[in-house]
């Protein structure tokens, strides 16, 4: 079993050959056939390293991409285009040893170079890649020979390896196809070593991915194409999985799997996830520089009875900012994720502002957003907050809030995943995506802190007091622990169901 500190990482992670996952050797697979998959939102970007990677996003650059190491079926580390790595220098570099004869879709070799290439781009400040903060102990990436590759680290780093297949992976394209297109044109023509090739993107349709013919896994995949059909409506998705014009969806609403289980010809399948959905409040700007405004919103949001309503029985209001699948999610409810309309009235009457009223954005890029924020609206009401909900197409919330950071407040969807840096990585202040524009010293020097620190028992203390900064801020928070939910057609075998942003499809197949 993979451990926690990077002393057993040294031990156990320096792995030989492949790790795949068992299913599909345990049936008879079938070549051929496309898979079709449902996403509720269009990318706007297919480069895995210089944008934040939504769900739908994560779950088709990881058929696009390779990384240095992946996730096996209990989201344990295991080698991908690296085959085996070695931790040196008290944890302060690892070597990785790299798969041969690897091809890029275009033809090009894939070596040491082109990793060093990928994480140079990161690095690079010209770039603004949301990855650079959270890639800051890498002092440089070193090529030791075409087969090897050397990270140099500040520090020793425990959480360096699952960094590296953060929500849709750190993706190594091929340098000669950024070059020529340059990160505009890469974002819309991806190329990567992956079992799959992008073949056709019609905006709001459909995103075709087709069968590589010189992937490194002989035989492999099986299927000939992967299609991402775009339906942002929750009931349409449904309907194309119970009427067969779809094979598989994930991130299903929870309270829409009753329905679903009734259909003999689908297989459901819940997991705990390391998801969030969040809410985010802008701390630089009016009313919510005030920090007792901030808890006091934060303290009248009934968060159990918002995730029921949204996603249905079963779904858990968050306590914490780091999910309980994770270990280093803080033990204690704190205060301001407790529902206390009564405490909240009086911090915004101290505050001044009991007839507060703002705007609360919500982005298309799942409906349930949108639902939080109806919810949010109705909640706050009850204690004389008045609240103009408005919706932004993807595009445009990326603009205004992410970007632009002007705005008051909106739900955000989010995942983190079993290293607990990346739940936190928000509050750092030379960060891209801390548009909440958080500005608390303290966090800013606990978050890199942590990242070095090799002790599990001290790591905890770490990030129990930086969630309890952070809950104290009441700027980004956690609103509801969102389940992983996928449903697929009992055709499918195979696939995988990772309680993360990624899918990979090596293994599907479809049966008769």
């Amino acid at each position: 079993m993979l451990k926690r500190t990077f002393v057993m990482l040294a031990m156990t992670l320096s792995l030989a050959g492949s790790v795949w996952p068992v299913a599909a050797q345990q049936a008879q697979p079938r070549s051929g056939g496309v898979l079709r998959v449902g996403i509720q939102s269009e990318p706007r970007s297919l480069d895995p390293l210089l944008v934040i990677t939504d769900g739908a996003t994560g779950h088709i650059v990881s058929s696009i991409f390779n990384t240095l190491v992946k996730y096996d079926a209990k989201m344990q580390i295991v080698p991908d285009l690296a085959t085996s790595w070695k931790v040196e220098n008290d944890g302060k570099a690892v070597d990785f040893f790299l798969r041969k004869g690897v091809k890029f879709h275009d033809g090009t070799d894939f070596d040491a170079a082109a990793v060093k290439f990928a994480f140079d781009r990161i690095l690079d400040p010209a770039n603004s890649s949301p990855y650079r903060t959270f890639f800051k102990p890498v002092e440089q990436v070193v090529v030791i020979n075409p087969g090897t590759v050397r990270f140099v680290l500040a520090n020793a780093w425990p959480g360096f390896f699952y960094q590296l297949v953060y929500v849709g992976g750190m993706g190594i394209p091929s340098p000669t196809a950024v070059k020529a297109l340059g990160n505009a044109g890469f974002a819309r023509k991806p190329v990567g070593t992956g079992p799959f090739q992008l073949s056709d993107w019609q905006s709001g349709d459909k995103i075709v991915l087709t069968k590589n013919p010189n992937y490194f896994r002989a035989k492999m995949p099986y299927l000939d194409r992967v299609e991402f059909k775009v339906i942002p409506d929750s009931t349409a998705l449904t309907t194309s999985l119970r009427t067969g014009q779809l094979d598989l969806v994930r991130d299903i609403p929870t309270q829409l799997l009753p329905l679903l289980e009734k259909e003999q010809s689908l297989v459901p399948s819940v997991k705990n996830a390391y998801s969030f959905d969040w809410f985010a409040l802008n701390a630089a700007k009016p009313p919510f520089n005030d920090v007792r405004v901030r808890q006091a919103i934060n303290m009248a949001i009934d968060r159990d009875a918002l995730g029921v309503a949204v996603y249905g029985k079963g779904t858990r209001g968050s306590s914490s900012q780091i999910a309980s699948a994770n270990s280093f999610a803080h033990p204690k409810k704190l205060p301001t994720f407790t529902y206390d309309p009564e405490k909240a009235k009086k911090l915004l009457a101290d505050a001044g502002k009991s007839n507060l009223k703002f705007t609360l954005y919500s982005s298309t890029v799942k409906p349930q957003l949108a639902q939080e924020a109806t919810v949010i609206q109705a909640q706050l009401a009850k204690i004389g907050v008045t609240v103009d909900h408005q919706v932004l197409e993807h595009q445009a919330w990326l603009a205004r809030v992410l970007k632009e950071r002007n705005f008051e407040a909106s739900t955000v969807g989010g995942t983190g995943g079993p290293e607990p840096n990346s739940y936190v990585m928000f509050w750092t202040k030379d960060n891209p995506v801390n548009f909440v524009s958080l500005n608390n010293q303290e966090l800013f020097d606990l978050v890199p802190k942590a990242q070095g620190v090799i002790n599990e028992a001290e790591r905890k203390k770490i990030y129990h007091r930086i969630q309890e900064l952070g809950a104290q801020e009441a700027a980004w928070m956690a609103l509801m622990e969102v389940p992983s939910n996928a449903v697929m057609s009992n055709k499918v075998k195979g696939y995988v169901h990772l309680p993360y942003n990624v899918s990979y499809f090596d293994d599907v197949w479809l049966a008769p």
